[in-house]
């Protein structure tokens, strides 16, 4: 009897054995899995938005000076164009969303379309892993000027992808842990941007060469469109002009002579200050200029008042005024200065059709005033020959 209660214990013991078996196992086993896309779980893919792509065609610093008018320098290709694609920067703006947690660098790639069928050419590759790049909700900007390698010339395009710690797809290579942030090469519906006419990322050989008379920088800010829950970036764009604030200085010299030396006198200088230029031709020549009237603490354009001849005046003359209205204010032209290139001349061209004349901006008693080179009150003032020359500053 011992035995066979034994042996049925054994047996009983066994079967519980076998049954919290399978009561674990059935309770355990992973579940068949439905179909799924074939994505990896993990953080929120990154994004970017408010992008801006700002142009800032630049002085040639190679260019001769000049006194009065600019030198015409010819136009040629190759290295000429390299070389003046030097004055071209782009700077790519935009604000990081959330999911940057593992990104750990951003790719910036620049194409230009230059073949006669459209094709776009990577021209340059840069990859960075700042922490100000890959870090979420954070303000970024990233700058491309001409390095003297390849011309600017052609349409610019430009792509931002992101470098990912992790994969983004499940059957993904090395290379699909990199996400497109922003494709500027197409449109929205995928069409290639070579459809699209008067893009204003386009450069022209006469771009180029505008810069070699160039006086100031002159910076245009495109807002590229981004499209929602898409990798390809729109190209919808607009212009406006990124205006800076400057300082206008010119002081007579304090002696009647040039044998008495060139020493400048401050106490009698003309300053202007919070001067804004309005763009007038896409060179970066012409210009209205407007400054802060801190009386009323609002934009006022310079204007001019014309001072006809008399007695006192043997010349007529044009004085400057800072209260005029935009439809009112005078074109003014840079020219470069002899004193050199932290200078400029300021001019305007007056007279009639048959009889154009150059006028030139001298700071007389506390004034200012439009006057020609051969004007007897300044032709024979050392003094206020000096006044002609601008010094002019960027406010920060």
């Amino acid at each position: 009897m011992k035995t066979s209660s034994g042996l049925l214990l054994g047996v009983l013991f066994t079967l519980v054995v076998v049954i919290v078996a399978v009561v674990i196992y059935f309770n355990t086993r992973p579940e068949e899995e439905e179909e799924k896309p074939e994505t990896l779980d993990g953080p929120t893919l990154p994004g970017i938005s408010d992008l801006t792509v700002s142009r800032t065609d630049s002085p040639d610093s190679d260019s001769e000076t000049y006194t009065i008018e600019p030198y015409t320098i010819e136009y040629a290709e190759g290295d000429n164009e390299k070389e003046l694609s030097k004055n071209i920067t782009f700077t790519l703006n935009w604000k990081n969303n959330d999911g940057f947690d593992d990104v750990k660098g951003i790719k910036i790639e620049h194409y230009i379309d230059t073949a006669t069928d459209g094709s776009l050419v990577t021209q340059r590759t840069m990859e960075d892993n700042s922490i100000t790049l890959r870090s979420n909700f954070t303000d970024v900007s990233y700058s491309i000027t001409g390095d003297g390698k390849y011309s600017f010339v052609g349409k610019n395009r430009f792509k931002i992808t992101a470098i990912l710690t992790r994969k983004v797809s499940k059957e993904a290579d090395a290379k699909n842990q990199e996400y497109v942030l922003y494709d500027g090469r197409f449109e929205a519906d995928g069409t290639t941007v070579k459809i699209i006419p008067g893009n204003p990322l386009d450069i022209k050989e006469e771009d180029l060469t505008a810069t070699i008379g160039m006086a100031l920088a002159l910076t245009k800010t495109f807002e590229l469109e981004l499209q929602d829950e898409s990798t390809t970036g729109g190209n919808a764009a607009y212009k406006k002009i990124t205006n800076t604030m400057y300082t206008f200085t010119a002081a007579p010299y304090k002696f009647d002579s040039p044998d008495q030396g060139t020493d400048v006198d401050d106490d009698k200088k003309v300053e202007y200050k919070n001067i804004e230029l309005v763009a007038q031709d896409e060179d970066g020549k012409k210009f209205k200029f407007r400054s802060l009237d801190t009386a009323t603490n609002t934009m006022k354009f310079w204007g001019l008042t014309n001072v006809p001849k008399s007695d006192d005046n043997p010349d007529e003359y044009k004085l400057l005024n800072t209260d005029s209205t935009e439809g009112n204010a005078a074109i003014i032209i840079f020219a470069n200065s002899s004193k050199g290139t932290d200078y400029q001349s300021l001019k305007i061209v007056a007279g009639t059709t048959d009889a154009l004349k150059d006028m030139y901006l001298y700071g007389i008693k506390g004034t200012a005033a439009f006057r020609t080179l051969d004007d007897p009150v300044v032709s024979k003032s050392y003094k206020l020959s000096n006044t002609r020359h601008w010094k002019i500053e960027t406010q920060t």
